[in-house]
């Protein structure tokens, strides 16, 4: 029955929802005034004016029952126009959201070592590792820190007797995602893998906060080891955290050790790329430490596994970085992956920065040097005798002075110069030129070109070639005449217009001998660093009474090019003022000057130990431009290391063999792969500048690679390049392992929130502040204009008055 009832009604198809309120409103109801004086009186009116003329024969009661009906037939159709509908309000209480943000990148796989017995047994507890029994203290210990950071996060989120989660989502509307580079709806908690290259906190925040815009938020919670590394800075995150009407606190939650963990970190290594056989190799590697102040540590250099070379160090206090230098003699050329190494200890946090690797080429090559000299000065007689008895180095003399007829000095075995070597092919065959006192004019000769021709030759020797040019001045010429010459824009230093010269000697000379003064690049470069022990190269250098015999002349210089490093300058000014041995990368070479002509001097009582260190090490940093390119090939890649999938770039220079630029389009190269796999490379010519090559590609194999240029002869093997390189994961996320609590803390404290240690999840729903709930009023509409009763009552009031009508003869 009161279905049928409601059917009549209409409101048989309202959705009544519980607790909701219900009223009866007009949505077309006309003003009341209208209503009152218009409508009302027009529906009474205009039945009483109809049946006033209609019925006259009728008697005044029907006129009125009949008057009465029309007014009830128009009323109703009014009542359907005026579309009567039941609006029914309903009060909803809305939960505000919860942002749960699950950090799932690769830095999340790894291992902290908990310490504290407290937090050990309480990770294991929420872990679930006990599973109800009792552990020995070791074992407990030993599979807590097995864990990797997101199985600890995973474990703990699973957990149903903590049911973090769930008793969240009792109290708020949770919002869950996985983070590292993006955003992941809804992860599978518990279950989660980590997986992302990269850690964007900030964006994580932004991008959360974006999606629920407009909505009430009462907290953000992060799960994350803090090491925020792309993306949005952090700060800026938290300033749309905090730039509201009421600011969201955010719970940061350590997924790692919150602690500040002890370590031995190697942070960089410094190694030259190729070496030559029986020559020392030095690498100079960075050391840091966390926990370990005043304890020896044991640095240990290793070649194919075998250890060659070891150094015991104390470590200073923490977070200090050490400089240590290490090295060896390589026996026999070839290819060998150096390692550097730490011996781990039990109680570091991680192991894998205890080792830096370097791939080096150690080829079985002698140093080609042409010494051209003035006039036999005693700096060029004990220098040139050192390099004719060094088994290491070819070397031609020219002594300019001499007579024709003069047999000019050379290692034995090599034909003895008449000249100075003008052609390209003659000249680009050394390694390293030396330049004395000499006199720029004298280099040419009747059949040879002009001298300014041949000084353009060596600064395309330098320049292109990568070869090393040293210059050690003298009082006559050098370098004052090379002041504006091809030569004279090499050197690192700035040749004055006015240095004093009188009488054709040039110079500073003194009454008493002073001591050079290492500047602070001086005292680590290989050239200057005559002892392993800072303190004992210092005082060789500067000491009067201890030291090396001083220098009685020196040429005055005041400025050196803006790439240029000073090493040594005069006792008496500033390192900057007046230089006395500078060095400079000049394109492709290197170039070296020297303002004193007395290191001879230091050979007395003890012969060639300090003077000809300084020269043999001075030829040995020169060469270096000429190690990555032989005489007609140069190979290099613009970085050592490489991330899977980054670009390597391969830049090539290569001449014919008269020592032009090549012009082929197109030349080839070898690519061999770490499994030992080769592969042929192109290399395109660069239209801009003849014999410039490029090639460009991408690894997909972890691993050593190495690219090799020369001649299509492979016999030819002395004309065969190398380049090496090392293909490695993608670091980013491994290169600041531990937690970083203080961006974690940094959060929490400016958003009012809280920072807790994983060991502390499960306080997180008390920790989190109580956010009001949100009342909301919603209205709903239900027409009734088309009820079936106010059809019924329309049928049956015009049905009534249409029989009354028939009934006194109306019709």
């Amino acid at each position: 029955m009161n279905n049928i009832i409601d059917f009549i009604l209409g409101i048989d198809r309202i959705s009544w929802d519980k607790g909701a309120e219900w009223r009866l409103v007009w949505r077309n109801m006309p003003e009341t005034w209208l209503l009152a004086l218009v409508i009302i009186p027009l529906i009474l009116f205009i039945p009483y004016f109809f049946y006033k003329r209609e019925g006259k024969n009728i008697s005044g009661i029907a006129r009125f029952m009949l008057g009465c009906l029309r007014s009830l037939i128009i009323l109703i159709i009014l009542l359907i126009l005026f579309q009567p509908i039941i609006l029914l309000e309903t009060e909803r209480v809305r939960y505000p959201y919860l942002i749960v943000l699950i950090d799932d990148s690769k830095s999340m796989t790894l291992q902290d070592k908990f310490t504290r017995p407290d937090d050990i047994k309480k990770l294991a507890e929420l872990t679930q590792l006990a599973d109800g029994k009792t552990l020995p203290e070791t074992d407990m210990s030993a599979k807590v820190n097995e864990l990797r950071r997101i199985d600890m996060v995973n474990k703990i989120l699973a957990n149903s007797n903590l049911d973090i989660l769930k008793k969240l989502s009792t109290r708020y509307q949770l919002k869950t995602y996985g983070f590292s580079g993006g955003l992941v709806p809804e992860p599978k908690t518990g279950h989660m893998e980590a997986q992302g290259d990269s850690t964007a906190i900030g964006d994580a925040i932004a991008e959360a906060l974006k999606e629920l815009r407009g909505q009430s938020i009462a907290a953000v919670v992060i799960i994350s080891d803090g090491r925020s590394n792309s993306g949005m800075d952090v700060s800026e995150a938290i300033n749309l955290l905090v730039d509201r009407d009421s600011a969201i606190p955010v719970y940061a939650i350590a997924a790692g050790n919150p602690s500040e963990p002890k370590d031995i970190e190697l942070l960089s290594l410094s190694a030259p790329e190729i070496a030559v056989a029986k020559d020392p190799v030095k690498f100079e590697v960075i050391v840091k430490h966390q926990g370990f102040a005043g304890e020896a540590a044991e640095i240990r250099l290793n070649q194919g596994g075998k250890i060659v070379d070891t150094k015991l160090i104390t470590l200073v206090q923490d977070k200090t970085e050490q400089h240590i230098t290490v090295g060896y003699v390589p026996d026999t050329p070839g290819e060998y992956e150096i390692s550097i190494t730490v011996p781990p200890r039990p109680d570091e946090f991680i192991e894998e920065n205890n080792t830096l690797k370097h791939f080096l080429i150690v080829k079985d090559e002698k140093i080609r040097v042409l010494f051209v000299e003035g006039y036999p000065r005693w700096e060029y007689q004990y220098l040139k005798n050192a390099l004719l008895r060094d088994h290491s180095i070819i070397v031609n003399c020219l002594l300019l002075s001499a007579d024709p007829g003069f047999p000019q000095e050379s290692t034995k075995g090599e034909p003895s110069l008449t000249e100075f070597p003008y052609e390209k092919k003659d000249l680009f065959k050394y390694d390293v030129i030396i330049f004395g006192d000499v006199e720029p004019v004298l280099l040419a000769s009747l059949n040879t070109p002009s001298h300014d021709e041949i000084m353009k030759t060596i600064e395309e020797f330098v320049e292109q070639m990568g070869g090393g040019f040293l210059m050690i001045s003298g009082p006559r010429s050098s370098p004052r005449a090379f002041k504006d010459t091809s030569v004279g824009r090499m050197l690192p230093v700035v040749i004055p217009d006015d240095d004093g010269t009188i009488y054709g000697q040039s110079g500073v000379v003194q009454a008493e001998p002073f001591q050079p003064k290492l500047t602070p690049e001086g005292a680590m470069h290989e050239i200057t660093r005559l002892d392993s022990d800072p303190a004992k190269n210092k005082k060789l250098w500067e000491d009067p009474n201890e030291g090396l015999p001083g220098m009685y002349w020196y040429y005055p210089l005041k400025r050196v090019k803006p790439a240029a490093k000073v090493l040594a300058a005069h006792p008496s000014e500033s390192d900057m003022q007046k230089p006395l041995v500078a060095v400079q990368q000049y394109k492709r070479g290197r170039t070296m000057f020297v303002g004193f002509d007395s290191t001879w001097r230091w050979r007395k009582l003890i012969g060639d130990k300090y003077f000809y260190q300084f020269w043999a090490g001075s030829i040995h940093y020169l060469r270096g431009g000429r190690l990555f390119s032989n005489k007609r090939y140069q190979l290099t890649t613009d970085k050592l290391k490489y991330s899977l999938g980054e670009k390597v770039k391969i830049y090539a220079r290569v001449f014919d063999e008269e020592f032009n630029p090549l012009t082929y389009p197109v030349i080839s190269a070898s690519l061999e792969l770490p499994d030992g796999i080769k592969k042929n490379l192109e290399l395109t010519l660069d239209p801009k500048e003849p014999g410039s090559y490029f090639s460009a590609f991408s690894p997909d194999r972890l691993g050593n690679h190495k690219v090799s240029l020369g001649p299509e002869d492979i016999t030819a093997t002395e004309e065969v390049v190398f380049k090496a390189f090392s293909v490695e994961h993608p670091s980013r996320e491994f290169e600041q392992p531990l937690v970083d609590r203080q961006t974690l803390e940094s959060i929490a404290q400016r958003t009012e929130g809280k920072f807790l240690g994983l060991a502390d999840i499960e306080t997180l729903p008390d920790a989190i502040k109580e956010a009001r709930e949100v009342r909301e009023y919603m209205s709903k509409e239900e027409p009734i204009w088309d009820a079936p009763l106010f059809f019924l009552l329309f049928l049956l009031i015009i049905a009534a008055e249409w029989i009354i009508r028939k009934a006194l003869r109306l019709i």
